[in-house]
């Protein structure tokens, strides 16, 4: 997956540069290419924490490292702000930082757990109603 992410975000960087003006301009300042690079690598693993953390049934953690990721975003935003840096760049190390955020928590997390399902909060009974409706409409 992260192999998969750094190489899109080089095909639209390579775009991108060769179409000039506007978004192409951006990738001339390095700032610009590791914040994105490290954005999209660190996306990619965000993403797949947050499948993680749906299989141990404990979606409550893909929401925690998503506000997480966001107050960091607007944190580093405001950072860029008060500091008077102006440049595009911000934006996609604000979006960087976050995502950055968003992995360490979710390590940590997946360090605090045990990595199996917890089964217990399952509706069995719920589960087997379902299961008897698929069986029997599959008749």
């Amino acid at each position: 997956m992260s192999f998969s992410s750094l190489l899109t975000a080089t095909g639209l960087v390579v775009v991108t540069f060769f179409l000039g003006s506007g978004v192409g301009t951006a990738w001339k300042d390095p700032t610009m290419d590791a914040a994105f690079f490290a954005a999209a690598l660190l996306a990619a693993i965000a993403y797949q924490l947050d499948h993680i953390a749906v299989a141990q049934a404990r979606a409550d953690r893909a929401l925690t490292r998503s506000l997480v990721q966001g107050l960091v975003q607007l944190a580093t935003l405001a950072a860029c702000l008060v500091t008077g840096y102006r440049e595009s760049a911000a934006i996609v190390v604000a979006v960087a930082a976050g995502a950055l955020a968003s992995v360490f928590l979710g390590l940590h997390q997946l360090r605090r757990t045990d990595p199996a399902p917890d089964w217990t909060l399952v509706n069995w009974r719920g589960a087997v109603k379902v299961w008897a409706w698929a069986s029997a409409s599959m008749l």
